[in-house]
């Protein structure tokens, strides 16, 4: 049983909190807080999402009286992540927190690894509230708000948030770090913006701080009438693989699949024989066999047509060289998991793994057509779809083989 607790201040970050009980327990090492405070000295110290937090609850109740849903909603990232999902991936994500996943499950579900929109590399804080917390409660901490992704200013101070020394995702993932003086040492703003620069970012962080303040409920099908003409209107939309797949269903205008309507035909089969990679593909922290086997999940066992696929790509020397091959983790958010080099997104599927991944990913779902966003000239596909774009008469032409007809 715990001995002692400290305080959960105000807009403080979970993360933050426990991480200042790290701190003073003066424990030997990461793994010991992990089993004081969750039984697991296998549990992952995570900032944004983190799991298992009913056990925690169970084990701190003698000190606070606030419920593991009242740190969900308050002092974790979960707001802000699923503002915009659907309820069904928002309960998903509310009872993972509470009784535990795997962290990279939870940045799925929510969409933040696909997201273009990335996380902070480093913990952020103001120097003027870091002053004050010193001056309140005799310690600093980890401000949520100030951690989210796009906010760069403090909206209280209006000011520039300061980059700490303590990383987001530290390379010992059992590792809490708190906010001391050491991982804070600049206590006086370091960058100053324009008065208009400043306006901007203060509307940015603003409206990030009411997502995480309180919960929004949104009308899809509202949102999508409201901007269904609006891309049009301003000339960002044009046509693509995200329309001709069927991706997406929001659009006015046709499109044709072998000279007829594509809702004449069944979207599931044309799905499966036409793979799409856009400019911001998605690398997925999870293993070799997962990055490629998504593209056809019937095939996720079969090691054979997935080192075909990528002997197709050019990544099968690569990938049997990997210590685990197809079972090999990938990412940094997994525990020994392979970082593949990024300087290889920019060139060709033959050129290096980054690039050919997501090519890859196609060849294993009985692709008969590969498309790519417009502007993916680097992913040098060896066919693509044709596209009138959006002209007067707002069609999308998509020619693909014979093979593709109405008998399926």
């Amino acid at each position: 049983m715990l001995g002692f607790f400290p305080r959960l201040y105000p807009e403080e970050l979970l993360y933050s909190w426990l991480a200042r009980y790290h701190l003073y327990s003066i424990n030997s090492g990461p793994k010991q807080t992990m089993v004081d405070l969750y039984g697991d000295e296998t549990q992952l110290a995570v900032p944004d999402l983190p799991t298992n937090l009913e056990e925690l609850n169970s084990r701190l109740r003698h000190f606070i009286n606030q419920t593991a849903e009242e740190w969900i909603s308050n002092h974790t990232f979960f707001r802000y992540y699923t503002a915009f999902v659907l309820p069904e991936f928002r309960e998903r994500t509310h009872t993972a927190m509470r009784s535990g996943a795997r962290e990279g499950a939870l940045h799925m579900i929510t969409g933040v690894m696909a997201s273009t929109f990335t996380e902070k590399e480093f913990f952020y804080y103001c120097p003027i509230c870091a002053e004050d917390d010193l001056q309140t409660y005799g310690e600093m901490y980890w401000h949520l708000p100030h951690q989210l992704p796009g906010v760069l200013v403090c909206t209280k101070h209006q000011i520039s948030l300061s980059k700490s020394l303590a990383t987001f995702r530290p390379t010992n993932q059992h590792h809490y770090v708190a906010a001391t003086r050491e991982t804070c040492p600049q206590l006086a703003p370091v960058i100053s913006f324009c008065r208009k620069t400043m306006g901007h970012f203060l509307e940015i962080a603003k409206e990030a701080e009411r997502l995480v303040q309180q919960d929004f409920t949104f009308d899809r099908e509202a949102i999508r009438q409201t901007y269904l003409h609006l891309p049009q209107k301003k000339g960002l939309v044009r046509g693509n693989g995200k329309l001709a797949t069927q991706l997406y269903e929001g659009y006015e205008g046709q499109i044709l699949v072998n000279g007829e309507p594509a809702s004449a035909w069944d979207v599931e089969q044309v799905q499966k024989r036409i793979g799409v990679v856009f400019q911001d593909f998605v690398q997925y922290e999870m293993t070799v066999r997962n990055n490629i086997g998504l593209g056809n999940t019937a095939v996720l066992e079969e090691d054979d047509k997935l080192l075909a696929a990528s002997d197709r790509t050019g990544i099968g020397e690569f990938v049997r060289k990997l210590p685990k091959q197809l079972n090999t983790e990938l990412g940094h958010w997994v525990v020994n998991g392979e970082q593949l080099s990024g300087a290889s997104g920019s060139g060709s599927p033959s050129r290096g793994p980054s690039s050919a991944r997501p090519i890859c990913t196609c060849w294993t779902s009985r692709t008969r057509r590969l498309t790519q966003s417009p502007r993916a000239k680097c992913l040098d596909a060896s066919a693509t779809y044709c596209a009138t774009g959006w002209g007067s008469t707002s069609r999308i032409a998509l020619r693909v083989p014979a093979l593709l007809t109405r008998s399926w």
